[in-house]
């Protein structure tokens, strides 16, 4: 009875020591993602000297997230902004990463989490360089709206794209309310050395 007892245990200890190394790892990666989980339409948006925003959306609602870090073997992970307001992961059709507490002028390494997946560039994850510390920030303005369906109703959800020419793309996340809010006096020129001319 002690051999069988013993064997018992010790499986049981592998066992647990192979769950911790899966666990520890990315384990999206072992994980098949279905093709409605894909993210499409990636767009870097709202670089500033500190933070940058990810988008895209997906063809079914999924939940998603951005694994970044200063090297191309990115660790750290930050949810949806909708999630990290609500305090629980969500399922979208668009998703919406605002990464902060970056290092002024320093590149970001990063891959999408989406659903059961991680994604990248072949093998290669994406990167972005954020610009440098700027003084004199210009006085406060925004670009506003609302957004809504063909049948009135709010499109909270929805992405808004602002394209400035020689500008920093802009992005802002639909609210339930349908509004929608863009700070241009935080948007930068396509070189991140000032800020934006409009």
């Amino acid at each position: 009875l002690a051999i069988p007892t013993l064997l018992g245990i010790g499986v049981t200890i592998v066992g647990l020591v192979v769950g911790v190394l899966l666990l520890s790892g990315p384990l999206r990666q072992f994980v098949g993602a279905s093709p409605e989980e894909i993210p499409n339409q990636i767009k870097v948006t709202n670089i500033t000297d500190n933070s940058f925003v990810v988008s895209w959306i997906t063809d079914k609602t999924t939940s998603g997230f951005i694994q970044y870090g200063e090297n191309d073997n990115p660790e750290l992970v930050v949810s949806d902004d909708r999630d990290q307001e609500k305090g629980s992961i969500g399922s979208y059709m668009t998703h919406f990463v605002t990464v902060r507490g970056l290092k002024p002028a320093s590149r970001y390494a990063f891959r999408v989490g989406s659903g059961k997946g991680l994604y990248d560039q072949d093998k290669i994850p994406y990167s972005v360089t954020t610009g440098a510390n700027l003084r004199k920030v210009p006085p406060s303005d925004v670009a506003y709206g609302q957004a809504n369906l063909q049948s009135g109703d709010p499109a909270e959800g929805a992405i808004v794209y602002l394209q400035l020419p020689g500008n920093v793309p802009q992005a802002a996340l639909v609210k339930p309310s349908g509004s929608w809010v863009i700070p241009l006096s935080t948007a930068r020129t396509s070189d991140l050395t000032s800020f934006a001319a409009y």
